[in-house]
């Protein structure tokens, strides 16, 4: 058995099943080519099996993800920024003041500790990285550190950025390629206090530009089952209420040439 892109000049190009043991397999279409469709070949009638099928765009087959379907969903607009900073106010003696989220890394790890059943942070999607940025310093020099945010990844394993001097440092940490999260918590050595301010928390795997957290907006379907965003920009994330993240292209061309149409549009009103 196969499966094959044909393209619209009419060639294809596919893989096959050629073994009766498990093997992963993948094939890319061919560059400058449209598909027209994905079909099934076969020459044997014996029976195949097949699972964790994954048709994506580009040139790499990456980690598995189930397919969700967000038809009639319920999505939240996110800026890009998903941290809500306030969660650090819910442990004991932590504070905002003068553009700093304070207190001692102690109460933030009992707060926030992997045991606790509290995360930083609820959502991670599988297979899924993402990059935690942020300014701090602690109120007295320690070279292990006073207080660190930690990815806990579903395998046990974890990634962990601390604070370890006592002036502010602009300090980050990416998760690991092919890890799933399944918590963002708190560690700490000594208990000095800590400062925390522009903590940003985003997908993928740089630290891009700080921008503040933003209360998410709640769409939901309508009678066809459709769910209408308006106002998208660069930093939009969607959300599905099932956990799918939605791509949401911005392109910036694009709103140009429509803003002049309608500047053009306004003035032959304005004439009339």
């Amino acid at each position: 058995m196969g499966l094959i892109f044909y393209y619209s000049d009419g060639t294809s190009t596919g893989v096959k099943i050629k073994a009766d043991t498990e093997q992963t397999l993948s094939v890319t279409s061919d560059a400058g080519k449209t598909i027209v469709a994905l079909n099934a070949t076969y020459n044997m009638n014996e029976i195949a099996y097949l699972k964790d099928i994954q048709l994506e765009e580009g040139t790499a087959a990456t980690a598995y993800t189930p397919y969700v379907d967000v038809n009639g969903a319920e999505v939240k607009k996110y800026g890009k920024n998903l941290f809500d900073p306030s969660v650090l106010l819910q442990a004991s003696g932590w504070v905002y003041e003068n553009g700093y989220y304070y207190g001692k890394p102690s109460n933030l790890y009992n707060k926030y500790n992997k045991d606790s059943g509290n995360s930083l942070f609820d959502g991670f999607l599988p297979n899924t990285q993402y990059t935690l940025s942020f300014k701090g310093f602690n109120t007295s020099y320690e070279a292990n550190g006073t207080v660190g945010l930690t990815f806990y990844y579903s395998d046990g394993t974890t990634t962990t950025v601390k604070i370890k001097a006592d002036t502010e440092q602009t300090l980050s940490v990416t998760s690991n390629a092919g890890k799933t999260i399944v918590g963002l918590h708190a560690i700490y050595n000594m208990n000095e206090i800590a400062y925390l301010k522009d903590i940003q928390l985003e997908v993928g795997t740089t630290a891009t530009e700080y921008e503040p957290y933003q209360e998410p907006t709640t769409y939901t379907a309508d009678e066809n089952g459709n769910v209408l965003i308006p106002s998208l920009y660069p930093t939009t994330i969607l959300i599905a209420d099932n956990g799918a993240i939605i791509a949401a292209e911005y392109n910036i061309d694009t709103k140009k040439y429509i803003d002049k149409k309608i500047a053009e549009l306004q003035a032959l009103i304005l004439e009339v």
